[in-house]
């Protein structure tokens, strides 16, 4: 079976090291994580990116919300399954949320209101 090769960027922005860093920036906002602060590379916008993704994970992580563990932090795969899980989810509840505001109900007893029209003669 051939075995999976991880992402460098990913294993850096997931590091302890640059997750706290960049927290710090975002805190702070005067610390900068790159001595060039214009015209990021490619590599450098695609490493801001999985730190927001990672930083998220780990706000997750911490505030218990979802089935997010550190073992799935530790796997590329299994990360990518439960952002694709939480976006899914998020989906479906706004979704839900849409429809509750498209049915129209009675204030006072909850139930839908009926709309009644006069037939012409």
């Amino acid at each position: 079976m051939k075995s999976f090769q991880l992402n460098p960027i990913r294993v850096l922005a997931n590091s302890n090291y640059w997750q706290t860093l960049y927290q710090r920036c975002k805190e702070i906002g005067s610390l900068q994580l790159f001595v060039n602060n214009r015209d990021l590379s490619k590599f450098q916008i695609i490493f801001l990116q999985w730190l927001e993704v990672y930083n998220s994970l780990h706000i997750d992580l911490s505030t218990n919300q979802g089935h997010l563990n550190e073992e799935i932090l530790k796997d590329e795969i299994r990360v990518d399954a439960y952002l694709y899980y939480r976006r899914k989810r998020r989906e479906n509840k706004l979704f839900d949320e849409q429809e509750q505001k498209k049915q129209k109900t009675d204030n006072k007893t909850g139930l839908p209101s009926v709309k009644f029209t006069r037939s012409k003669k």
